[in-house]
């Protein structure tokens, strides 16, 4: 059987490329001098990731254009002024997005916060408790998102 190359939908939800799943790539911003997390779904607001890897605001002073887009303007943001954190394809078991960042609970009382450990090219959390590392698998299935590194820093003190 012959599969078409390009981008299809199906149910709206899988992005299928060339017959392979393709992973949902995006991002959110912590904006720093202002103390306040963007995921890039407003105008006026920090949203688009250029190719150059500035981020920019977008925004709308007329009518929308027939393909949805808002791109009136673009304003570019200071890089310096934000941190980005990654979406990294999973949900906890209530079903919320994992971000890079993101302070997450499991069965047991633990506290553990995602990042991208560049050694092992994956995504894993680091237990608060004992400093070791847990698999993202067991934190999608078990755990939860309970908070954020930026906007709740008092639970990065490890637990006694």
């Amino acid at each position: 059987m012959h599969r078409k190359s390009g981008y299809n939908l199906r149910n709206g939800k899988d992005k299928i490329f060339g017959g392979v799943r393709m992973r949902e790539i995006k991002f959110r911003a912590w904006d720093k001098k202002n103390k306040k997390m963007f995921y890039g779904d407003k105008q006026d607001e920090p949203n688009m990731i250029g190719f150059d890897g500035k981020i920019y605001t977008t925004g709308l002073t007329g009518p929308m254009c027939d393909y949805g887009c808002s791109t009136d303007y673009i304003n570019s943001c200071d890089p310096e002024d934000y941190e980005l954190m990654q979406y990294i394809g999973l949900k906890d078991k209530n079903g919320k997005e994992i971000y890079e960042g993101d302070i997450v609970s499991y069965f047991g009382g633990g506290y553990g916060i995602v990042y991208y450990d560049e050694q092992f090219a994956a995504f894993r959390v680091e237990v608060l408790k004992t400093g070791k590392y847990t698999d993202m698998a067991f934190i999608a299935k078990y755990g939860e998102v309970i908070a954020n590194i930026h906007e709740n820093p008092e639970l990065l003190k490890k637990e006694d």
